[in-house]
């Protein structure tokens, strides 16, 4: 029995979709991993098996309970501190009652806004020795590395200031470097960051807040948006099964050898020649045509080594990537391109996104435009009622932080573009 199969076993009780809990799984290897196992070299860019998951699913279908069980075994791992060289050190330790641990992994608060996680993640730095390919000596690597499981809270890093918001997830993705300098924060920096997000949603908020811009910005064709139809089946009382709990702590077990592994994944030939050849002749075959997920396939073969480095660590330890591990990635992103336009069926240029590019087109051109001049460009494509759709713009662009409002007797608004200082 393979180790996500002991995941399967152990949460056969759950209704979730049997997918849902196949990505639950590989999103907890990845968020052990971190950024402290990657492919090619640190100086030449690199691949991290750092992953962004959002499940789309109508209520009562099972979108929270393996994401926050998930999160709870997360934050309950524990491996040893102790480094080479410090045997006797724990072994006083063991014999005081005093021996240490420390968690592999550096959980973001469940409702967490994105100012938050990013002052978080600049002061969550770490760092782990490894020995470069050809070379004789270990490097020190410094790394800021973080797992946000926020589960239904979503909404929460959506409300506000977007536009920072997709510029770091999109640079914590990457595992690159965020800069940027505020009046309140200073100077900020972030070097070698890595997040891995899992977040769950109902169609209805996707439809509000992931709309077609947005899937042009990067942080969509990142993040494997995951449809859930129905529950797998119907329950009363969700109770454990004490018979399977050898399964869980076995899990933990592997969880807490990967977490102490560090350094560049090799592949063997026959991986590499499979990889090449999908990444130039078929990588332009797309199951679903449908135009919304055109970002995705464009970084899909990034998305296909990251999920093989997954699936190879969910069963292994070794760091050499074999072809199957590569065949069973592309399986299971196919599977979930077939539906995966259902979770963003409802995206599209609603009045209120054609509204709102209006106004930061008419801003982009004016300074101190008022409610009035907005009303003269907008009405016409507010839809069945325009004064509340060109409100509801213009509250939308100032909880984003994308406009800025401002008056001298409390009535009268003048409306200006948010200046934007240098990242």
């Amino acid at each position: 029995m393979t180790n996500l199969d002991k995941f399967h076993s152990y949460l056969a009780r759950v209704p979730s979709p049997e997918h849902f809990i196949t990505w639950d799984y590989y999103f907890m290897v990845a968020s052990v991993l971190g950024r402290k196992v990657w492919h090619n070299p640190l100086d030449f860019f690199p691949v991290f098996p750092n992953m962004y998951l959002v499940f789309v699913a109508g209520p009562g279908v099972g979108k929270s309970l393996p994401a926050n069980f998930v999160r709870e075994v997360l934050d309950g791992l524990r491996v040893s501190p102790y480094k080479d060289g410090q045997e006797k050190l724990q072994e006083t330790d063991k014999l005081l009652g005093t021996e240490r641990t420390k968690s592999p992994v550096t959980l973001a608060p469940d409702d967490c806004s994105v100012e938050r996680l990013i002052n978080l993640m600049s002061t969550n730095t770490s760092s782990f020795f490894y020995t470069p390919p050809g070379g004789d000596k270990p490097v020190e690597v410094a790394h800021s590395s973080m797992c946000a499981c926020v589960s239904e809270e979503l909404a929460t890093l959506f409300r506000e200031k977007q536009n920072v918001l997709v510029q770091w997830l999109n640079g914590a993705y990457n595992c690159g470097t965020f800069k940027r300098e505020t009046e309140k924060h200073k100077k900020q920096v972030i070097k070698n960051m890595c997040l891995n997000l899992l977040g769950c949603a109902v169609p209805k908020w996707i439809a509000k807040n992931i709309n077609e811009d947005l899937l042009d910005t990067g942080f969509a064709a990142r993040t494997l948006f995951i449809w859930g139809e129905k529950a797998r089946f119907k329950i009363g009382i969700l109770r454990p099964d004490d018979s399977k709990k050898h399964l869980m702590s076995e899990i933990t077990e592997h969880l807490k050898k990967l977490a102490q592994l560090t350094g560049q994944v090799v592949w063997t030939k026959e991986a590499e020649e499979w990889y090449e050849d999908w990444c130039i002749n078929k990588s332009h075959i797309h199951l679903n045509p449908n135009r919304r997920l055109a970002s995705y396939y464009e970084r899909k073969r990034i998305h296909l080594l990251k999920v093989a480095m997954n699936v190879h660590f969910g069963y292994s330890t070794e760091m050499t990537l074999e072809l199957s591990d590569f065949k069973q990635a592309l399986k299971l992103l196919n599977q979930l391109e077939i539906d995966m336009h259902l979770a963003l069926a409802d995206v599209e240029k609603q009045p209120i996104h054609k509204v709102r590019d209006i106004i930061l087109e008419l801003l982009a051109e004016k300074k101190d435009v008022t409610v009035k001049t907005i009303r003269l460009h907008c009405f016409d494509y507010g839809g069945k009622n325009p004064d509340e759709v060109i409100t509801g713009a213009l509250d939308h662009l100032l909880s984003i932080d994308a406009i800025t409002n401002s008056s001298v007797d409390g009535k009268n608004y003048h409306y200006n573009l948010t200046k934007r200082e240098e990242a």
